[in-house]
């Protein structure tokens, strides 16, 4: 008896032991009265964790809320009635606002004696439910920041396995969602990857060993993959460290297809504008805003003579090449750094010109410059020394007028002043495709031939000509063929003789054909200002314009807008039926759009699928501004919702027609004057555009600036 009664007392000693020492709390559960008993220690213990002291009238239920209280007792019942382990986490009713959460684990005792008991522990986990919490704010901010990344990203644990990701994770890679969950498996996913052939032809079981071999020694690295889908992903991955040692790999998914794309279209520009440079009948270069010439061709180097050592940079300051040229005494006498500045402020303040200029070694060029919007000029230079030798010719001599007659390259005519008559070289009549007697000599038959548009300023130039002793003048304007086409002509003309009181009686001139040369200048216009698939203005030429427009509305004081667009179903068709597909449906929305608006009004393309409408001359009130813009944005955004039919061609005949719906994102920035930049207007608009996208698409919303 005593020795149970010892051995009792040891138990007791280190259950007290336990309860102090390692902050475990003891308790047990009467079944008859429903209430839970604690031992002196595990009570102090229970008062040190919710921080006030308990009377005798309130036990251990009583610190329980309603919620709690039925949970634990519930959770008891079922324990003893299975004759199961308890294991539940409870709050307690703290002072003030602290609740602090204790653990309670339980288990039946049995007995030699008497009924079965069951008893248990509880102990302390404020402190870990709040380093929980905390962690899990960690967590769900990192999450969000993820999120907001316009890139995917996935971090995998030092055993391959998916521990973090963010939505754009599978929408870049086009993983099903229901694939993408923590645990996963790295392997699972460069599987599916093989599967779907994203690693070209092989044995798909191969690749992904390979892969994963790959991936477990944790090299940084970075390349571009081609998805099966025609889209182009940057992958960048590298380690990261903790306690010394790798712990596994963070991997960014960026795509950049529509970069890609717009790499080759900037290249494929390139080529095509470099092609017509190449071979452009004349020189020609391209100097920019800072002054420099960076593009030329062959021609433009042997026309005026330039050593390769001048250009041996690349390019070449104007400043260095005009001082090149009046050391060589290319524009005259003169005092060299005054002819060197004045080109150099000429060329800051650059105009339009055309001229003729005679260079040292007797070669005569045609000289034309015509500036940039964005800043620089364009300058071609068109040899014409056996023309001006040909003019020269006629002006001295009868013989020499006839050789010239029938031996010059460009067509020559003859007009009698006094009869009206004119006579026309045999190469004239063959530059506009006629023969010997198909043309009339009537001065009102060459006028009738002239396009109406060029008509009044051929006639003043002659006239100018005729009435004064100015230099002989030239015009370029465009004839009507015999076969009705029309042919861009360079005129000249020269008074040969005049009467006693200075009336003229006698006229020559020269046509020379520059077709050839007016469609090389549309080109490079065409390529300079116009997006090549729609025919729209390009960035370039809409900054241009917006330029003008605020200006004009400062004068006017009547407010434009500017009109962003997305088509909001448009990469769906591009993945599905290709590229081809979507420029069908491109072309198509950028003829709507031109349906919609003004004469005065701009669509231009940005790239991609995005285009940029700017209204202007709208209205001084901008309460009636916004209606008026809101009414043409409702018509663009009925418009471009109508169904497409998109007809595709194989060997230039119909081969399918596909019917797409696609509608479009609008946003609407209003302007007046230069009271907000371009820039400032372009960024208002792309915010309310992507406010409608994230509304639901399909809608409008207008930017709400001050202005």
């Amino acid at each position: 008896m005593k020795a149970n009664q010892a051995q009792d007392g040891a138990e007791r000693w280190q259950l007290d032991f336990i309860q102090r020492v390692g902050r475990i709390g003891y308790w047990e559960f009467d079944s008859m009265e429903r209430a839970i008993s604690l031992p002196g220690p595990s009570l102090d213990l229970l008062i040190s964790i919710i921080g006030v002291s308990l009377d005798a009238r309130r036990s251990f239920m009583d610190l329980l809320c309603d919620s709690e209280r039925r949970r634990f007792l519930s959770a008891l019942d079922q324990a003893i009635a299975g004759r199961l382990a308890l294991n539940i986490e409870l709050q307690l009713v703290g002072s003030g606002s602290q609740r602090p959460y204790i653990a309670v684990r339980g288990a039946h005792i049995g007995m030699e004696q008497g009924p079965a008991r069951f008893a248990g522990t509880f102990r302390d986990i404020t402190n870990e439910k709040d380093r929980d919490a905390a962690h899990e704010k960690v967590i769900t901010q990192l999450q969000a920041l993820l999120d907001a990344l316009p890139q995917g990203v996935s971090v995998i644990d030092k055993d391959l396995y998916l521990i973090l990701w963010n939505r754009r994770f599978h929408e870049v890679l086009g993983f099903p969602q229901d694939m993408v969950f923590r645990h996963a498996r790295f392997e699972d996913f460069i599987r599916l990857n093989a599967l779907r052939g994203d690693y070209g032809p092989g044995d798909p079981e191969e690749q992904v060993q390979a892969i994963v071999a790959r991936a477990r020694e944790f090299l940084p690295h970075r390349f571009e993959r081609q998805l099966t889908g025609g889209r182009t992903v940057q992958v960048e991955g590298f380690p990261f460290i903790s306690g010394g040692e790798i712990s596994g790999f963070v991997t960014t998914y960026t795509d950049v297809t529509g970069q890609k794309r717009s790499e080759e279209e900037l290249t494929r520009q390139r080529d095509v504008l470099k092609t017509v440079i190449d071979n452009f009948p004349g020189g020609i270069s391209l100097c920019d805003a800072d002054l420099r010439f960076t593009t030329y061709n062959a021609q433009f180097m042997e026309l005026l003579d330039f050593p390769p050592s001048l250009f041996e940079k690349g390019w070449v300051h104007i400043e260095e090449l005009a001082r090149f040229n009046v050391n060589r005494g290319e524009y005259g006498a003169g005092d060299p750094d005054e002819q060197v500045q004045a080109i150099v402020a000429r060329a800051r303040d650059f105009r339009a010109h055309r001229m003729e200029r005679a260079r040292p070694d007797g070669r005569w060029l045609e000289i034309r410059g015509t500036p940039i919007a964005s800043g620089g000029f364009v300058t071609s230079y068109i040899d014409i020394t056996e023309r001006k030798q040909a003019e020269n010719a006629l002006a001295e001599s009868e013989e020499r007028w006839k050789f010239a007659l029938e031996g010059a390259n460009d067509g020559v005519w003859d007009w009698n002043y006094q009869t009206g008559k004119v006579l026309y070289s045999k190469r004239w009549k063959e530059m506009f495709g006629f023969t010997e007697a198909e043309i009339g000599s009537s001065k009102s038959e060459w006028l009738s031939r002239v396009h109406p548009e060029d008509l009044t300023e051929v006639i003043g130039i002659i006239e100018q000509h005729l009435s004064s002793e100015t230099l002989p003048p030239s015009v370029e304007y465009r004839f009507r063929c015999k076969d009705g086409s029309w042919k861009w002509t360079l005129g000249r003309d020269m008074v040969v003789s005049r009467d006693s009181e200075g009336k003229p009686l006698r006229l020559v001139g020269t046509s020379s054909d520059i077709s050839e040369r007016k469609q090389m200048e549309e080109q490079v216009r065409q390529l300079a200002f116009y997006d090549p698939l729609t025919g729209l203005p390009n960035r370039r030429l809409l900054n241009d314009r917006l330029s003008q427009a605020m200006s004009a509305s400062k004068r006017s004081a009547l407010y434009g807008a500017v009109m962003i667009l997305d088509l909001d179903n448009f990469k769906p068709l591009n993945d599905r039926h290709g590229h081809l597909v979507g420029d069908l449906l491109l072309i198509e929305a950028a003829a709507r759009l031109n349906a919609c608006l003004r004469e005065t009004d701009t669509v231009a393309r940005f790239g991609g699928d995005e285009f940029v409408v700017m209204l202007s001359d709208l209205n001084p009130d901008k309460a009636e501004s916004t209606a008026q813009a809101g009414i043409i944005a409702e018509k663009v955004r009925t418009r471009l919702s109508e169904p497409y039919l998109l007809a595709i061609k194989r060997d230039g005949k119909p081969d399918a027609t596909i019917e797409h719906r696609c509608s479009t994102s609008i946003g609407v920035a209003l302007f007046v004057g230069n009271e907000a930049s371009q820039g400032d207007v372009l960024k208002w608009a792309d915010a309310a555009m992507y406010q409608a996208k994230d509304g639901g698409r399909n809608s409008i919303r207008f930017y709400d600036s001050k202005v």
